[in-house]
């Protein structure tokens, strides 16, 4: 369990800052891709080629909360965005 909390963590992490860096909110299934991607990469990794606990649960959970922090900005310069191209 704590194998597929660790590779969703990280993939989020990586998706978010992806979508935020290239601005790809309004293509979600490049955003769907690229998450899988990287959860199939960080469940390989975790499974077959790192020692056990390397990437623990305060990791975990510094990359999910980095995550939200993340999405917000990303939603506040989609909306920054929106705005500006009303005027």
């Amino acid at each position: 369990m704590l194998i597929f909390l660790k590779a969703t963590a990280a993939a989020s992490l990586f998706t978010a800052l992806f979508a935020f860096k290239f601005g790809y909110w309004q293509r979600p299934r490049l955003l769907a891709a690229y998450f899988g991607f990287f959860w199939v990469v960080e469940w390989v990794a975790e499974t077959y080629f790192l020692p056990p606990d390397t990437f623990g649960w305060p990791m975990t959970i510094l990359c999910f909360v980095l995550t939200g922090l993340i999405l917000g900005a990303t939603y506040g310069v989609h909306r920054y965005e929106k705005h500006i191209g009303d005027r």
